[in-house]
């Protein structure tokens, strides 16, 4: 439903009041991304090329871009922009997969490990409004660095950096010296997710709560994944 009314509403915009939308702001949703482009063909005829689009698989070979793209060819394609807080929980979801691990694999990784580190990325994430590529890149490296007791890439959203004297402080953070099996796993979990590509998709200091809190209130009303037979939920 979802991709259809993104789609409908784009072509209005543009064939009806002549308004071409630069970027979408959306989580992680496939679908609407797939939706919201050219064909193959026609990107192929837009570029000048004849090479299909490709895609990086989940095993990271390139592939040929699955065919699902129905924006016409003579209307832009719009850029993506990530919902800050979906990427946070997508970013979460990660770092619970591994504390849910066997403890031979988990590297004494834990529940209120993710929690925190999904935390320092909320922060950092809406600290990158306003700042270079190289800024930006420097300020990721807080997600995992603070959790390690190292505030050097933490920005004004460090309560630690402003109180570095307080060592009862210490007992929250990890060390490095003790977990280094962990800290090198943080790092190579958290690369995908700061990316230069992956940060600017959050720069841009918007986000979907309102659109979220509309479609809990409908939901509540109408629950999507229930309906019960000759009562008010169909006609709702």
């Amino acid at each position: 439903m979802e991709p259809v009314a993104i789609l409908e509403m784009y072509k209005m915009l543009f064939t009806g009041y002549s308004v071409i939308v630069k970027s979408i702001v959306t989580d992680d949703d496939s679908s609407i991304k797939a939706t919201m482009k050219w064909s193959n063909n026609d990107t192929m005829e837009n570029l000048g090329t004849d090479k299909p689009p490709m895609v990086v698989g989940a095993d990271g070979k390139e592939t040929v871009r699955p065919d699902k793209g129905k924006i016409p060819k003579h209307m832009p394609e719009p850029l993506f922009l990530a919902d800050p807080n979906h990427r946070k929980k997508t970013f979460g979801k990660s770092m619970f997969q591994l504390a849910g691990l066997k403890v031979d694999k988990k590297m004494t990784m834990t529940k209120m490990d993710s929690y925190r580190l999904q935390t320092n990325f909320a922060y950092m994430g809406r600290s990158l409004s306003g700042k270079t590529d190289e800024e930006m890149l420097y300020s990721s490296k807080a997600v995992v660095e603070h959790h390690f007791d190292c505030h050097d890439f933490c920005g004004d959203w460090c309560n630690r950096k402003k109180n570095m004297d307080n060592d009862s402080k210490k007992k929250y953070y990890r060390s490095k010296e003790k977990d280094i099996l962990l800290y090198n796993k943080l790092q190579a979990r958290i690369a995908r997710f700061i990316t230069l590509k992956g940060l600017k998709e959050i720069s841009h200091c918007m986000d979907m709560l309102a659109n979220e809190s509309l479609n809990n209130t409908i939901a509540w009303y109408a629950p999507k994944n229930k309906a019960h037979s000759s009562s008010e939920s169909l006609k709702n």
